[in-house]
């Protein structure tokens, strides 16, 4: 089969010819659970490989009457910020800004928290306040933390099956 002919369904029937699935559901289910897990390990081998071939055929300057290789790029603007602020000091103390993450790197979260009071005002810093769980417990005795802290279970994004000791793989 030419491999611009493939198809999803083409290789899952050469899969199911070569690994057979259960009928059994449980087997069923943790078999094309591990399938998964090995095609998106394989999908990645695969990538890398063709992405490093691409490379090399893109920098040997070979070319093809069949294919061409694309070697996407990005475009990144920087912006001379000091030339800027020499330049156009009105501008640049209009757009300058610091990011959140940068800003809790500079002062800290604390302060950050003790600004955006002074500015914000209680009522709307309540609503976005938030605690460490971990912070919390090295603050509390054990038995003080069940009054301030509940835990409920969700489920995961997906189920999984998994094999028991001696259990069968088949």
């Amino acid at each position: 089969m030419p491999a611009d002919k493939m198809e999803p369904e083409s290789v899952r029937a050469a899969l199911a010819a070569a690994f057979p699935c259960p009928e059994e559901l449980f087997g069923r289910a943790w078999h094309l659970q591990e399938t998964a897990g090995v095609l998106g390990k394989l999908a990645a081998a695969y990538t890398a490989e063709s992405a490093k071939i691409a490379a090399e055929l893109y920098a040997a300057g070979m070319t093809s009457p069949n294919y061409t290789v694309d070697v996407p790029v990005k475009m990144q603007t920087t912006v001379d910020i000091s030339k800027l602020k020499d330049e156009l000091p009105q501008v640049a103390s209009d757009l300058l800004y610091v990011t959140g993450p940068n800003a809790v790197k500079l002062i800290g979260e604390r302060r950050l928290y003790e600004l955006a009071i002074e500015i914000a005002g209680d009522s709307r810093v309540a609503l976005v306040e938030q605690v460490r769980i971990e912070d919390l417990r090295k603050a509390l005795l054990a038995e003080e933390l069940g009054r301030y802290v509940s835990e409920e279970e969700i489920p995961g994004d997906r189920a999984r099956i998994s094999c028991r000791e001696g259990g069968t793989t088949q």
